[in-house]
């Protein structure tokens, strides 16, 4: 395909639901980063007559309010190549999703299998620029960064099991949630630049996705607390060791879960190591610019 020079990107460019930092800010400053010229359009803003129309390129992040024909408009108006971009997994079936999909030249979503000819993996999971590792006291025994929902089972039953055996700390926007399901130390959230110092302040970082059974498609957290030097413990997921490599320690069952956090606490030297490993993989391939450039490689090879 042609130079890619202007890119228009439309999405979220705030706090998300959580008031996190949003991905699209994140993708949008590592583009600028690497000299591309970026605008925002806020999505909310379906009147896209107002962006100047010399665009090579559009990337819409995942929504369900989009206008109907909203990409079939675009291009119409652009004239230009447009990728919809679903960071985290979604359903088949949703009439939203569909027909995005159907309309777009690319599709890019964290799922390896998809029925949809124009599919392309990409991971979502990567970590903010800014973080990284910070010297403070350990804290915590294990701490669990996530949301409580109901369909995430095995989740649950983890946390619960661990919360049982360990002194388990919980920061979630979905605290009453979570203190419903019984556990014990529920915390606020923390968010962005306050992460470093939360997963400082752990001796393991518990990880569990909410549907671990899909390959390739895993949540953000695991990039983030290896960025910060945290030592983590992760529910396996097909083809994880491919991203995460020895940065990690996988499980697969509770007791596993178990008896290997049982060992990391016991053994402070090897799980130091796990760390230190963790943090050279995410500061070498996990971070946002490692994203974005994975993203210029797939759009260079595969539209037209």
């Amino acid at each position: 395909m042609k130079k890619l020079d202007n890119i228009l990107i439309i999405g979220n460019f705030g706090k998300g639901w959580d008031n996190s930092i949003c991905d699209e800010k994140h993708i949008s400053d590592c583009l600028a980063l690497l000299g591309y010229k970026v605008t925002e359009l806020q999505r909310e803003m379906s009147e896209h007559n107002v962006v100047e129309k010399d665009q090579d390129l559009i990337i819409i992040s995942q929504w369900d309010n989009y206008p109907k024909n909203f990409i079939k408009n675009l291009k119409q108006g652009f004239r230009c190549p447009v990728v919809f971009w679903a960071f985290d997994y979604q359903e088949d079936g949703q009439a939203w999703h569909e027909e995005m999909v159907k309309e777009c030249d690319l599709y890019l979503s964290p799922l390896m299998d998809s029925k949809y000819p124009n599919h392309q993996w990409l991971p979502q999971a990567f970590a903010p620029m800014f973080l990284d590792k910070v010297n403070v006291f350990k804290e915590y025994d294990v701490v669990f960064t996530g949301t409580y929902l109901p369909q995430g089972k095995f989740r649950t039953e983890v946390l619960k099991a661990v919360d049982e055996k360990f002194n388990l700390h919980i920061f979630s926007v979905t605290q009453e949630e979570w203190k419903t399901q019984g556990l014990k130390n529920v915390h606020p959230p923390v968010m962005d630049y306050d992460l470093p110092e939360l997963y400082g302040k752990s001796k393991i970082v518990l990880s569990v996705d909410l549907f671990p059974g899909h390959k390739g498609c895993w949540s953000d957290r695991n990039a983030q607390a290896m960025a910060c030097g945290a030592c983590v413990i992760y529910k396996y997921a097909p083809l994880s060791e491919e991203e995460f490599q020895d940065g990690v320690v996988y499980f697969n069952t509770i007791d596993e879960c178990l008896s290997r956090i049982q060992f990391l606490l016991d053994n402070k030297d090897i799980a130091k190591k796990v760390a230190e490993k963790g943090h050279v993989i995410a500061r070498s391939s996990l971070m946002a610019i490692h994203r974005v450039k994975n993203l210029i490689t797939i759009l260079e090879n595969t539209l037209e």
